[in-house]
């Protein structure tokens, strides 16, 4: 098994054939995977309601807050994922993968603004800016 992680560490074109594979399957899993978790978390892992008193299953917390920052994670890793495994020109790699997230929200931010739905706006703002923070972290670092 090692075998084969170190024959794709060593074959670039592999790594260019899956950057964008991966990038898309982190945007697509990250949020649904920190949505289960909290509703895993506040329906079985908090037998005595210490939590859930306060913001319950079925409350602010898991109808507002957790899409929100389970999306910015989705941006987040969409292009930090993305820019990690590209084998070079990695800033590059970050700037694409976010103009590419901009233009396939910004549609979904057009349609949700007509259909008049406010919070998804917010939601898809936030994939967004989780995908601008990482292009920001990217560009920080010293490698082409």
């Amino acid at each position: 098994m090692s075998e084969m992680f170190s024959i794709i560490a060593k074959n670039k074109s592999l790594r260019w054939i899956g950057f964008f594979p991966l990038a898309a399957a982190c945007l697509t899993l990250i949020p649904i995977i920190l949505g289960y978790m909290h509703l895993l978390w506040f329906k079985f892992m908090d037998p005595f309601l210490l939590v859930g008193s306060l913001f319950g299953s079925e409350g602010f917390f898991m109808h507002y807050v957790v899409p929100l920052y389970c999306n910015i994670a989705g941006g987040t890793f969409y292009v930090g994922v993305g820019a990690y495994v590209a084998p070079s020109h990695k800033k590059v790699v970050s700037i694409t993968l976010l103009v590419i997230l901009i233009m396939v929200y910004g549609f979904l931010l057009i349609y949700n603004l007509n259909r008049e739905h406010y919070f998804q706006c917010l939601i898809t703002l936030s994939a967004i800016s989780g995908g601008f923070y990482a292009c920001l972290e990217e560009n920080k670092k010293g490698d082409v």
